[in-house]
């Protein structure tokens, strides 16, 4: 199959094929992107709702109102309503839905917290009970702190090697 020579092509059916760079197209994308976001959409919507209703008031103060304005015109505002309310209660939900997610982080965390204290706690009893049966008396120092806490201490300067007592 020959390739087509696209400038015959445009004069024979008399179009014109603009030029398209990665900018123009970036633009349009980032437009395109605008409009889909429903409060944009929602926003031109009531723009055009008002022009309208502003023209069916001034049909209203000239005399030339008739019930088929009326009716357009309370059928705009239900829709405008109906679609606002749609929005708010979608914002709603993905509010609730990251809230809901940053609940069960928080409890995650605080279940390993607990996890650890578990830990640390078997640890202890199971050094004390292998004390009190005679066994090793293996002496283990815990130390259960926070980062700052630590590095102020040692800052100070009290710090001791293992071995000097």
């Amino acid at each position: 199959m020959s390739d087509l020579n696209r400038n015959s092509l445009e004069e024979m059916l008399d179009i014109e094929t603009p030029e398209i760079t990665i900018e123009s197209f970036r633009e349009t994308l980032n437009k395109v992107k605008q409009i889909e976001d429903p409060t944009n959409v929602l926003t031109s919507v009531i723009e055009k709702a008002g022009s309208f209703l502003d023209l069916i008031e001034t049909e209203c103060v000239n005399g030339a109102m008739s019930a088929r304005y009326a009716e357009v015109a309370a059928n705009i505002l239900n829709t405008l309503i109906t679609a606002a309310n749609s929005i708010v209660d979608n914002e709603s939900k993905t509010f609730n839905d990251k809230l809901k997610q940053i609940r069960i982080y928080q409890r995650d965390k605080e279940l390993e917290q607990k996890d650890k204290e578990l830990e640390i706690k078997d640890f202890y009893y199971r050094s004390k009970l292998q004390a009190e049966q005679g066994g090793n008396t293996n002496t283990t120092n815990i130390l259960v702190t926070d980062r700052e806490s630590l590095m102020k201490y040692l800052q100070k300067g009290n710090t001791k090697e293992l071995g000097d007592k």
